[in-house]
């Protein structure tokens, strides 16, 4: 309670700043132009897998412009992610993060896809991404796409919660360099450079590099060790070989070395030791495309991309490769819209077996493989439509899973929208939850039986956690209306949601009844020692299946206002309610029945002299990461020295204490470090 009036206090206290604040801009002379946060012209690709203005959107969609990240100040696309409503941005370390949308995130969350310029980035082992090694230079970036709900019948399977799409820049808008050094108190140094020109008078280029080096945070749950290294390059190349064909072709080299502190068995005493080490990551992305544009009405598209990476560490080598076909065409029959596609996945996953970690599955060479039609009826032509479609996709491990949807737009004039959406999402098993055998922390006798006698109660049992390769894919099925109001000055995004799923991921804890009675007649002869024996041949086994039902509730509501031409504002508010019908004697691999609520608060303000100041202020409650309420504030400061030289400081978690923002403890492997107060400062030279 005294924490809250302490936000209540300085929540007064900052309004009252802020509009003295504006009296001061007002009264500049400057005069400099602000767009609008949210403008509902605004093109987006990923909701329909072809440009379309959000406002005939039929989903929850956030854009984040280029110039939205870098007034933020933005350094990672974690980051940058955290300025999304609605989005859950949890950092475990100052390396590992737990991201999701409309669920409990962690850190290996598989229901939320992530692209880059459309190219699946997803680690085919978990079906998760390593956040740490998403590198795109945030310069480049031209906006990132967030898509929160279902979007299987486009995207296949594993996009049950949402999609983020990263999009950069066209190259012919990049024909420059510059670069940009930043350094602050967790970051030694943080260096980009790019240099872009034309390649003749039809194409055009770029490359750059990324150099990283973080410290470590000062406290957690163990010694800390979360130290960063990172290098990357990449270069990407447009060319239009005529008014109808466009190539775009791109490739990227990434090594990263990023500390941990990992908690995993001890394979002699059977429970969780913490041990400090690195992990080491090399990989390398390319991606080519070829679009057409067949007629006035018709277009199509080729793309082949192609993904290696490998991973050392102390307790697991890992390498796959991952090799993506997609076509796709679009075409106007009269006033509908059809697009059709499909694609091809190849899979290769290696996982080198340690002292307590087994892989025992079949092929790990994997296929993936699907096709998806949809269309666009407009019933009253720029009044009401109405989209078809359905995703038809196969996997290794569940077969064929169909994800079709439904959606309706109708719009009351062209500044206001309302929206319905219905649609069936899978979320396929992982690699690891089919194949892998993990011995993890040992579970004692009491927790199965109680004997009387001490030393067998408290005997730690060796302990596993084991694939399923019987699990099935998760079934989610998805209802979502939605409300848009665009003015010239300001904007307003509605839209409520109940998701409903069957074969959700449960543990079962058993262990060998006969091996227990045993142990108990051995104790009735007066034979300890025989009893001991049985022991330490009896695991606990916690075997993964599909058998949980979860009910997902929630509200998304963003405000977006251009207050001034030197002030906008946005304020947010999202809630999200996890329930779950569970069978007796299982548990829930990610998350519990919880609730978090989050409230965002974002201003913009030009201040004279070239100069701006962002602020954003955020609030989230609730129990899902078992951790206390989270109130943060961050402050980025720009000032715009000459047109080609900036320099930007930014403070980030200034009017929280240190704490922790995730304390799932059922999660493998992560060990959290208290998330800190931090300063940056950065300078820009473009030339």
């Amino acid at each position: 309670m005294l924490q809250t009036q302490r936000y209540h206090r300085w929540g007064v206290s900052f309004i009252i700043g802020l509009l003295t604040l504006v009296r001061v801009v007002e009264a500049s002379d400057v005069d400099l132009e602000l767009e609008s946060l949210m403008n509902a012209d605004v093109q987006v690709t990923s909701a329909m897998k072809r440009s379309q203005p959000i406002s005939n959107t039929a989903s929850s969609i956030y854009v984040l412009s280029n110039k939205d990240l870098l007034n933020a100040g933005v350094q990672s696309i974690p980051q940058a992610l955290s300025l999304v409503p609605g989005m859950q941005v949890r950092q475990i370390d100052n390396n590992q993060w737990a991201i999701t949308t409309r669920f409990a995130g962690g850190r290996y969350s598989s229901s939320l896809l992530v692209l880059i310029d459309g190219q699946s980035v997803y680690n085919p082992s978990f079906a998760g991404v390593y956040w740490e090694n998403i590198d795109v230079p945030i310069q480049d970036i031209e906006r990132i796409e967030v898509i929160r709900g279902q979007t299987g019948t486009l995207w296949g399977v594993n996009a049950s919660n949402g999609v983020v799409n990263i999009i950069t820049k066209n190259s012919i808008d990049t024909r420059t360099g510059y670069v940009n050094v930043t350094g602050g108190a967790e970051q030694e140094y943080n260096l980009n450079f790019r240099y872009g020109d034309s390649i003749g008078d039809q194409g055009s280029y770029r490359v750059y590099s990324h150099h990283l080096k973080g410290n470590k945070a000062s406290q957690g749950f163990f010694p800390t060790n979360d130290t960063a290294q990172l290098n990357s390059v990449g270069m990407r190349a447009d060319y239009a070989f005529d008014d109808d064909v466009t190539l775009f072709t791109k490739w990227n080299l990434l090594n990263s070395r990023m500390g941990q502190t990992t908690r995993r068995v001890n394979t002699a005493t059977r429970i969780n030791n913490s041990y400090n080490e690195s992990v080491e990551r090399n990989k390398i992305d390319f991606l080519v495309r070829v679009e057409e544009r067949l007629s006035k009405n018709s277009n199509h598209m080729v793309q082949l991309s192609a993904n290696k990476e490998t991973g050392d560490q102390a307790y697991l080598d890992e390498e796959f490769t991952a090799v993506d076909f997609e076509y796709q065409i679009n075409t106007l029959v009269g006033e509908h819209q059809i697009d059709m596609g499909g694609y091809y996945r190849y899979n290769d996953i290696k996982l080198d077996s340690a002292e307590y970690i087994m892989d025992f599955g079949g092929s790990n060479k994997l296929e993936h493989y699907g096709g998806f039609f949809q269309a666009q009826l407009n019933i009253v032509p720029d009044t009401f439509h109405i989209v078809l479609g359905n995703m038809s996709a196969y996997n290794d491990f569940t077969g064929w899973e169909n994800q079709p949807s439904l959606r309706a737009i109708y719009k009351f004039s062209p500044k206001q929208t309302l929206w319905f959406n219905a649609s069936k999402a899978a979320r396929v098993p992982s690699y690891l939850e089919h194949n892998i055998k993990l011995q993890v922390s040992g579970s004692k006798v009491n927790d199965f039986v109680n004997t009387g006698n001490p030393l067998i109660d408290n005997y730690v049992l060796a302990t596993y956690l084991r694939g399923n390769p019987t699990v099935e894919a998760e079934k989610t099925v998805s209802y979502e209306v939605g409300y848009r109001l665009a003015q010239e000055n300001y904007s307003f995004d509605l839209s409520a949601y109940h998701t409903s799923s069957d074969n959700t991921l449960t543990i079962s804890p058993t262990v060998d009844p006969h091996a227990l009675n045993s142990v108990m007649a051995a104790l009735l002869a007066g034979n300890t020692p025989l009893a001991v024996s049985v022991l330490q041949s009896t695991p606990v086994n916690f075997d993964l299946a599909s058998l949980a039902a979860l009910d997902v509730t929630g509200v998304d509501a963003v405000l977006s206002w251009d207050i001034s031409p030197k002030l906008n504002t946005e304020l947010s508010y999202s809630i999200t309610k996890l329930n779950y019908d569970l069978p007796s004697g299982h548990i829930v691999a990610i998350s519990r029945n919880s609730t978090l609520i989050q409230a965002m608060a974002k201003f913009n303000i030009m201040l004279p002299h070239n100069q701006s100041l962002n602020i954003n202020v955020k609030s989230e409650s609730g129990d899902t990461y078992e951790t206390g309420d989270i109130f943060t504030a961050d402050f980025g400061w720009r000032w715009k020295v000459k047109p080609n030289v900036m320099l930007s400081v930014n403070a980030w978690n200034l009017l929280s204490s240190d704490s922790y923002e995730y304390l799932n403890s059922n999660e493998l492997h992560t060990s959290p470090t208290k998330v800190e107060k931090s300063v940056t400062a950065s300078l820009y030279v473009g030339f």
